[in-house]
């Protein structure tokens, strides 16, 4: 007898910050098995991302960072230009941060999500060529201190 396959639904979250409601994360929780969290740079804040990582572990939902580019105002949509140690450097911060939080509230971060900020738009090395975004999909978030 062959078991069931698991299907993981997921949802990207936690991107109100200060005054403005994004989404209806309480809501959409109970729902899914795995939630990417915004980091704060392209949506979020600290407060979102204590309260969305607070609700996800209590309802047993898997928690992964959602780290954007650093263009608030332009939700991460906008090109920018970044050296490769540039968008390293964003994503390390942004996933320690959720990483902290996380561990601060008894639980832990599963593998980063980059969005379609990072994967449709422009960001470049240093050298002028398309940066590979799965250079940072493949950052282990047990390496991140």
């Amino acid at each position: 007898m062959s078991s069931m396959p698991r299907i993981d639904l997921n949802c990207d979250m936690g991107e109100s910050f200060g005054a403005y409601e994004m989404g209806h994360d309480e809501a959409v929780l109970d729902h899914v098995s795995s939630a990417n969290i915004a980091c704060g740079f392209h949506a979020g804040d600290p407060r979102t991302m204590h309260r969305t990582v607070k609700m996800a572990l209590d309802r047993g939902v898997a928690i992964g960072a959602h780290p954007g580019l650093p263009d608030l105002q332009g939700f991460g949509r906008r090109n920018m230009t970044l050296s490769r140690a540039e968008a390293y450097d964003c994503v390390i911060y942004q996933v320690g941060a959720l990483s902290g939080f996380a561990q601060a509230l008894g639980g832990k971060l599963t593998t980063p999500a980059l969005g379609s900020d990072w994967e449709w738009h422009t960001f470049r090395t240093d050298g002028g060529a398309p940066a590979d975004p799965n250079d940072f999909i493949r950052l282990k978030v047990e390496e991140v201190p």
